[in-house]
């Protein structure tokens, strides 16, 4: 018995002498660590990338995080480890690191031009998006207040404006100005007025959102040309104007006074114009009107008086509506608090526009 003991021991006294013979020897193999590869990022403009590893083991997830730090004009797309597109996990970016080397790409959308129809706010009708340069002043960019009223009691507005481009327009040289009631604080409408010594030739997208104090107004995006030129072109339209003197005054002393209310700077026609009833021939009158504004339209007689200066004798307009079909509006109508001033209207081409001028309101 004890005999067949020892040759037992014996036995496993040389397994394991054996077994740390073949280890010294290199004959067990153990694992390696898997390979490690560079990483790193494609610089852009309106991102940035954060957290991001510089290297990383094979089969190892990276997280990172990008953020769109011009979110006005810009959403995220995409993100790509070359051509693994990274997931979105909902707190970052994700892969799994391959066996190569990764440069992080991100792509961006435009947001591009943005002007929901359930907004309270659209641009204004006489609105033209190209701007002039190398001027000074300002150039108005007309909003609308589509279903905001007196009633609504607007009586504050905080705007954000933003530029996509500052080299073009920078965001400070937009302001938003609030049009008010005749009471001077409820306001029913408003402007972006840029500040023309403050641009440059170019292309820009323009975003404002208006939050007031009372309703709800929205959000505008709009891209917008700040031309080379000091003059902007505005259509035009000829219309055609026909007098009929009903007062005792001789027509070469009679004249109107046409002011464009939405008269854009830089334009290259006049903004106020004078025109006598000697200037008409046969009767009728061919005006250069601006398609979709308003004028002001006022008449008197003027005299040269013994004391070298004007005697002016205000006289009136009736009032004219003419063909309104189709949504076109035509037509002349008092103002409403300025006694002999009156309000000028025209959508249709060609239109022919009496004015019937006496001397009792």
């Amino acid at each position: 018995m004890r005999k067949k003991a020892f040759l037992i021991l014996a036995v496993v006294m040389i397994v394991a002498i054996t077994s740390v013979a073949l280890i010294a020897c290199g004959e067990v193999t153990t694992t390696t660590a898997n390979p490690v590869h560079k990483i790193s990022a494609v610089a852009g403009e309106n991102y940035e990338i954060k957290n991001l590893a510089s290297s990383a083991q094979v089969g190892d997830p990276v997280y990172f995080d990008v953020k769109v730090t011009n979110s006005f004009f810009y959403s995220l797309e995409s993100v790509w480890a070359n051509d693994i597109v990274c997931v979105d996990t909902g707190f970052g970016h994700k892969f799994t690191m391959p066996d190569e080397d990764v440069v992080i790409t991100v792509i961006l959308a435009p947001v591009g031009e943005y002007n929901p129809s359930d907004d309270n706010l659209d641009w204004g009708e006489t609105l033209v998006d190209t701007i002039p340069s190398g001027i000074t002043g300002t150039f108005d960019l007309p909003l609308d207040f589509p279903g905001i009223s007196f009633g609504n009691l607007i009586t504050s507005i905080d705007a954000t404006i933003e530029s996509s481009n500052q080299t073009v327009i920078p965001s400070d040289a937009i302001e938003f100005v609030p049009e008010r009631a005749s009471d001077g604080t409820v306001i029913t409408g408003g402007k972006l007025s840029v500040d023309l010594s403050k641009v440059s030739p170019g292309k820009t997208f323009i975003y404002v959102y208006l939050d007031p104090n009372n309703s709800r107004l929205g959000t505008l995006i709009k891209e917008f040309t700040v031309s080379e030129n000091s003059q902007i072109e505005i259509e035009m339209m000829d219309v055609t104007f026909t007098y009929e003197n009903m007062t005792d005054y001789d027509d070469q002393n009679i004249f109107l006074n046409i002011t464009d209310t939405n008269y854009v700077q830089g334009s290259d026609y006049e903004e106020i114009q004078t025109i006598y009833l000697s200037d008409f021939i046969d009767g009728t009158y061919t005006f250069s009107y601006a398609v979709g504004h308003i004028y002001r339209l006022s008449t008197a007689y003027s005299v040269l008086g013994d004391d070298g200066y004007y005697d002016l004798t205000t006289l009136y307009l009736n009032e004219w509506v003419g063909t309104n079909v189709g949504g076109e509006e035509n037509y002349i109508d008092r103002h409403g608090t300025i006694n002999g001033l009156y309000l000028l209207k025209a959508t249709t081409q060609g239109i022919e526009i009496p004015l019937v001028i006496s001397d009792t309101n």
